[in-house]
């Protein structure tokens, strides 16, 4: 699971956790201000403890009945909170999840109190805290180191990225940087593999033998030494053709997102191709024939 997504199912459980003990609460302050009106709720059987339906009609004090509900209704995540973090109150009966037990507190002889399930699930609620934070520090460290990418990458993939949908993010960027240079170039007629491929120079296949021309092109621009311009020439054109194949196997036809280190390297490898092509030479048909 990516970072992201993390944060947002802790975050929730989190949030859920703290209205089970803000209903908990409230329900605590009621108990402790009118104890009498427990005795009478119990003994006619309440929904307290699930002997009967709950009808504010007949309930002799429904606004208990309506608080005991709201701590029920948060009290699934709760309990699941305790669980996960393993806040539970240590017994010789072996340990109790206290969110799950909450409404043995009002059973006689049983030595649960409010203060048992409060302080059990807010030890729950604290260490879900400092999960989130440790989370959210880990995605600010690993963030995407924006000023050394392109601009063009950056762009394309920003939206996406902050949502955590990494394989997104790079479908984005696939597309969308041969979008651009098809508008530079304006050249339509091609797509994809047959793109990159037919629109990068080379001045040898890998077999040897001139390429043949074919314009516009993207031409790499020279320095003194010949094996230099090959190499670099062909390696652009195996990076973005590298790149395409990726974007076509792995982002576009998966249905599992990519691990945000991996995503973060795919990121680079796109702003060193778009750093390339930024230093081409666009070379038409016209300036070829002069």
């Amino acid at each position: 699971m990516n970072t992201a997504a993390t944060v947002e199912k802790l975050t929730k459980l989190r949030d859920e956790t703290e209205k089970f003990l803000d209903a908990l609460e409230k329900l605590a302050d009621f108990y402790e201000n009118d104890v009498s009106a427990f005795g009478v709720v119990l003994q006619q059987g309440s929904v307290l403890f699930g002997k009967r339906p709950w009808c504010p009609s007949t309930d002799p004090r429904p606004e208990l009945s309506r608080m005991a509900l709201a701590v029920d209704q948060h009290k699934g995540m709760a309990m699941l909170a305790v669980e996960k973090t393993a806040a539970y109150l240590p017994s010789k009966d072996g340990p109790i999840n206290c969110a799950e037990n909450w409404r043995d507190v009002f059973v006689d002889g049983n030595r649960l109190t409010f203060y048992h399930v409060q302080s059990t699930v807010l030890d729950a609620k604290s260490t879900l805290d400092a999960w989130i934070f440790e989370h959210e520090f880990h995605v600010e460290s690993m963030g995407p180191p924006v000023n050394d990418l392109h601009p063009v990458v950056w762009s394309l993939a920003e939206g996406r990225w902050n949502r955590g949908s990494y394989a997104d993010a790079l479908k984005q960027v696939a597309q969308g940087l041969e979008n651009h240079w098809k508008q530079r170039l304006n050249f339509y007629s091609e797509t994809g593999h047959s793109f990159w491929a037919s629109r990068i120079y080379r001045e040898k296949l890998v077999g040897g033998g001139p390429k043949e021309s074919k314009f516009p092109q993207l031409v790499y621009p020279c320095s003194g030494n010949a094996d230099t311009n090959i190499n670099n020439r062909d390696g652009m054109f195996h990076l973005a053709l590298s790149l395409h194949k990726l974007s076509r196997n792995t982002f576009s036809h998966s249905t599992e997102d990519v691990d945000q280190t991996i995503a973060l390297g795919y990121l680079i490898s796109y702003s060193t191709l778009a750093t390339m092509l930024d230093a081409c030479e666009i070379h038409s048909k016209n300036e070829d024939e002069e």
